[in-house]
């Protein structure tokens, strides 16, 4: 029962954080406004959480675990890299135009780290199964055979800042995103730059 009971109210809090976030951002989010959210004392926050970072962190990875099982694991397999490019584009487009407050926390976390400390490790972490999974999907499970896995994780981070980047400037001028737009562009550039590297890799092996 207390495990239970320790899992629901770790729930009520991130339920209610995110509902902050979707309403002020999370810079407009205070600890205090969470736990009276979620009929909680202020110190029971502590409970769970060392510091607002560590609850951003933990929202981030829900919205990377929503990402992976409603989007990109239900993604057909792609024999083609450039198909396979162009899917994992358009699902990111799709769950950030169904998603917008997961659009808004990704988007505002990744600020947050530009303010540093100690502090932001769980939020780095975060993002970073976002790039491995993305990798991971990207290289069609053979990264280790065809890519070096460092490259695979700096050409996910390209993918990934494309599509969140892509519809952050089309709303911000008013212009609808069309989700083609950018798996199209990923699809032509990208598979060009993993063969690139490749070649590269085979050479200095």
């Amino acid at each position: 029962r207390r495990v239970r009971k320790r899992a629901e109210t770790r729930a009520a809090l991130l339920r209610a954080a995110m509902s902050l976030v979707e309403k002020r951002g999370i810079h407009g989010m205070r600890i205090e406004d969470i736990t009276e959210r979620a009929d909680v004392g202020k110190g029971v926050f502590y409970n769970y959480f060392d510091a607002k970072e560590a609850l951003v962190a933990a929202l981030v990875l829900e919205g990377v675990d929503l990402l992976d099982r409603e989007y990109l694991s239900s993604l057909p397999h792609e024999a083609d890299v450039a198909r396979r490019v162009e899917a994992l584009a358009i699902a990111q487009e799709s769950f950030y135009r169904e998603h917008p407050d997961y659009a808004l926390l990704f988007h505002q976390a990744r600020g947050l780290l530009h303010l540093g400390g100690a502090r932001g490790a769980s939020l780095r972490g975060a993002f970073a199964s976002y790039l491995n999974r993305l990798s991971a999907l990207l290289s069609g499970g053979n990264e280790h055979d065809i890519w070096n896995g460092t490259d695979l994780v700096d050409i996910a981070a390209a993918m990934a800042g494309a599509a969140a980047g892509y519809r952050s400037f089309c709303i911000a001028a008013e212009h609808e995103p069309r989700p083609a737009t950018v798996g199209r562009a990923l699809m032509v550039g990208i598979p060009q730059l993993l063969e690139d590297r490749r070649r590269s890799h085979a050479t200095d092996g």
